[in-house]
């Protein structure tokens, strides 16, 4: 990101030129170099930052003092979580890192490492303890719409007894939309209809009876 040779960087020179000469202020120009390239590197840089900022959108870590975090943990085997179970407490915020204590231990970690636990911070004035107050609001807050999604969920499959029976006994004012609507007329098949029992019957003639007429194989009669 520099924009310069290593060798430029280096001895303030290109080693491999087309020409060969020879420079009398070799170390201003070498210090010259060196504030560009730091200046250039320092904006590339900046640039990168701003990119992967956004893209992977990221926030500042908001940890306070007597903030209730998870840290990372290295995982021993699959069954391990990535964070300690165990809450830390924030007792310091020094830049993108903060002091975490835990009994009489106290450790320095990135923010990056922390998951900070909403609702839970540690007592300001006697240092024992969790306040839960916004915790257990939430968690009624929580209860109550569980209870009132439920009451609603019986109540739609609830089947709707009395508007069926009102229906039914013709109290209901409200005709049904189904049966406002223009229906098609169905028209049952002429062998299903009334006085139809012999359709699709032909009638047999005598004649077709008679012997002489008749296919039916006899003994001594001769197919030809």
């Amino acid at each position: 990101m520099t924009g310069e040779t290593p060798a430029k960087l280096l001895m303030g020179r290109n080693i491999k030129v087309k020409l060969p000469q020879v420079s009398h202020d070799l170390e201003d120009t070498q210090v010259t170099c060196w504030d560009v390239a730091s200046k250039r590197d320092k904006r590339e840089k900046e640039k990168l930052k701003l990119r992967t900022d956004n893209r992977n959108k990221s926030k500042l870590a908001e940890l306070r003092p007597t903030d209730q975090v998870l840290l990372k943990q290295t995982k021993k085997d699959k069954l391990s979580t990535n964070y300690d179970p165990k809450p830390w407490t924030v007792s310091e915020r020094r830049g993108d890192s903060a002091i975490l204590q835990r009994g009489p231990k106290k450790i320095l970690r990135s923010t990056s490492q922390m998951g900070r636990i909403p609702g839970r911070c540690q007592g300001r004035n006697d240092g024992r303890g969790d306040s839960d107050t916004d915790g257990s609001h939430k968690t009624a807050e929580r209860t109550d719409n569980t209870h009132r999604n439920r009451q609603n969920n019986q109540a739609a499959n609830t089947p709707r007894t009395g508007m069926d029976e009102s229906r039914q006994d013709g109290n209901s004012e409200e005709e049904p939309l189904a049966a406002r609507r223009p229906r098609r007329t169905i028209v049952k098949p002429k062998k299903y209809q009334d006085g139809a029992e012999d359709f699709g019957t032909d009638e047999v003639d005598d004649s077709e009876m008679d012997g002489e007429t008749s296919n039916e194989y006899k003994p001594g009669r001769s197919w030809n």
